[in-house]
């Protein structure tokens, strides 16, 4: 006779941590801490007086990026107000035009123009805000933004 034993059972994963740090170290950070970390350096950058040794740094395409995942943390993070701000003001436009249009536009504008460092952060958030609202794959980079955050647990 055959006896069939049960398989072995494989180890059990543990679950990915809730926040980035696990409470140690830096302590715990969700999606809207890492909105607010980034909101805070834009601030500090763009604020009059700063140490220009580590502000010069931030150039305006960093700035344009890091306007770009502070938005895409705030969505992360179910604060939908400054998105759903830049979407009523776009509502027209994009009635007519598509949002595909005004994604396309607001990202010509960023490529095209010289900007200072305040001004592309406002292009890189209305440009996150703006391709999410355009779908298909205008969304990736705010969606890989947004699964990367909720794989590692800070957002739900």
């Amino acid at each position: 006779m055959f006896t069939t034993a049960a398989p072995a059972q494989a180890p059990a994963i543990a679950p990915p941590p809730t926040d980035l740090g696990g409470g140690t170290g830096l302590g715990a950070i969700t999606a809207a801490g890492l909105a607010a970390i980034i909101s805070a350096v834009i601030i500090l950058v763009l604020k009059k007086g700063g140490n220009d040794k580590y502000a010069s740094k931030f150039t305006p395409e960093v700035m344009l990026v890091m306007g770009f995942c502070a938005s895409a943390f705030f969505e992360s993070a179910g604060w939908g107000g400054p998105g759903n701000m830049i979407r009523s003001i776009a509502a027209a436009p994009a009635a007519s035009w598509g949002w595909g249009a005004c994604a396309i536009i607001v990202t010509a504008f960023a490529l095209l123009r010289r900007h200072k460092k305040g001004r592309a952060v406002v292009v890189g958030f209305t440009a996150a805000t703006l391709y999410a609202a355009a779908g298909g794959w205008w969304n990736w980079p705010g969606w890989l933004i947004h699964m990367g955050a909720r794989q590692i647990g800070l957002a739900g």
